[in-house]
């Protein structure tokens, strides 16, 4: 259970926090200079220091803007067994309050049984560490979805306890524990009469995560007819919140909406960005809405009381292949989808609505630009907002409400999401402005 993360800052800092510093053995940066520094208490190396003395020892990546690049950099070089942390569990970018540890102890074994665990990472390999000394037999299966090259990297390292995804039907499944995120039909034409842990999202079933506070809000706005999202995109005009707030709608907003100073308000307001929540403590506390769904990212947020304050358990579902899934109860659990506005559609079909209008989602960020907001920026957005993955969260919401009776409509003016019908804003208010 030795791991070497690729990036010392914020979110590598997180993940030793979830691994265990003693699980830890270094980070790596390309900066030159804080190579001679300590990080959390570990050395800082660089990946020449990493390959010559460390090479043996598994990859995680911390960064998410960066992963793609960092990923390329790792495989020119010949290293293929690394896991991007957007391929873990929620827990390891420090969701909920559980570690590693508290989440097996959940799981219900029995010694004399056959384990096999289906997918290979990080997350894959500890599970694996911590069956083989209670239970008689336990083998990881390489997932499909793993590339050809880190499939063979997997073998040659780990061959004694790997089993190749073609091999699955030759073996004895007995009990599969699901260490990625997989579309079900796929797992239950893999693994067909067998018994399936869902390990991967098992937090879910936690009763530790159920906010019970929540539980009054279900349906609570069942008899209004519709709701507007509100995101935070540059399209969003001063003259559509004015006339939101002038015909009374029912609104749900999110992460810098703060910004605005004018007299128009959400009624609910939604941050599960551990870093912009622990950045952005004091304005959403200050912030003036009837309701706060913040997600349960950044400890040290719960650490004081919030008034009218809801935690929300968030489980991260970043990936190029998988369309997330979609909560229909936010007391347990909400998927983030990459983006916080897939949080705030699940919101609102808790709350009971059933017309909901998208507006200021314009979904295509400009890389190295200080406008892809509605407010001016003094500092260049340089993140990668992985907007693919944010449509295969819309697609997924879309089908949800599709199979619902929810209609969701694309009020946006302007904007990259087709996903959705589109609707003219302006329209949808009595004689228009």
């Amino acid at each position: 259970m030795e791991f070497i993360i690729f990036g010392a800052g914020y979110r590598g800092k997180r993940l030793q926090e979830y691994l265990g510093s003693e699980n830890v053995i270094a980070y790596i940066d390309s900066n030159q200079d804080r190579q001679k520094e300590l990080f959390c208490g570990k050395p800082i190396i660089s990946l020449e220091k990493y390959i010559q003395d460390y090479y043996d020892i598994f990859l995680i990546i911390s960064s998410v803007y960066a992963a793609n690049e960092i990923e390329e950099l790792l495989i020119s070089r010949g290293i293929y067994h690394f896991t991007n942390s957007d391929e873990l569990p929620t827990e390891f970018s420090r969701y909920g309050n559980y570690g590693f540890i508290d989440r097996c102890n959940q799981l219900s074994l029995a010694p004399e049984e056959n384990y096999y665990i289906y997918g290979f990472n990080a997350f894959s390999l500890m599970i694996y560490e911590l069956l083989k000394k209670k239970v008689n037999k336990v083998h990881i299966i390489l997932n499909q979805s793993l590339d050809n090259a880190r499939q063979e990297c997997a073998r040659k390292r780990y061959g004694d306890i790997i089993v190749p995804h073609e091999d699955t039907i030759k073996i004895d499944k007995k009990v599969v524990f699901l260490a990625v995120r997989e579309e079900e039909e796929l797992i239950e034409q893999l693994f067909p009469s067998t018994k399936i842990i869902d390990a991967f999202d098992y937090t879910a079933n936690m009763p530790e995560y159920y906010n019970e506070k929540i539980n009054p809000l279900r349906g609570a706005c069942s008899k209004r007819k519709r709701c507007f999202i509100v995101a935070t995109g540059p399209s969003l005009r001063d003259e559509d919140l004015q006339s939101l707030n002038r015909n009374e709608e029912f609104c749900i907003s999110m992460n810098k909406i703060y910004i605005y100073k004018g007299e128009w308000r959400p009624d609910v307001y939604v941050c599960v960005d551990s870093f912009l929540i622990s950045e952005s403590e004091v304005n959403i506390k200050e912030y003036t809405s009837k309701i706060k769904f913040i997600g349960d990212s950044c400890q040290q947020f719960w650490d004081k009381e919030h008034e009218n304050t809801y935690k929300i358990h968030c489980i991260t579902q970043d990936s190029y292949n998988v369309v997330p899934r979609f909560s229909e109860d936010i007391c347990q659990k909400v998927y983030t989808g990459s983006t916080v506005a897939y949080a705030c559609i699940q919101i609102a079909v808790f709350l009971g609505f059933k017309e909901i209008y998208l507006l200021g989602v314009d979904c295509n960020y400009v890389k190295n630009s200080s406008n892809n907001y509605f407010f001016e920026s003094d500092v260049a957005d340089n993140k990668n907002h992985h907007e693919d993955r944010m449509i295969l969260s819309y697609m997924s919401a879309k089908k949800y409400a599709d199979e619902h009776g929810i209609k969701i409509y694309n009020a946006t003016r302007g904007g990259a999401l087709e996903v959705f019908e589109r609707v003219d804003f302006d329209s949808l208010f009595d004689g228009g402005k």
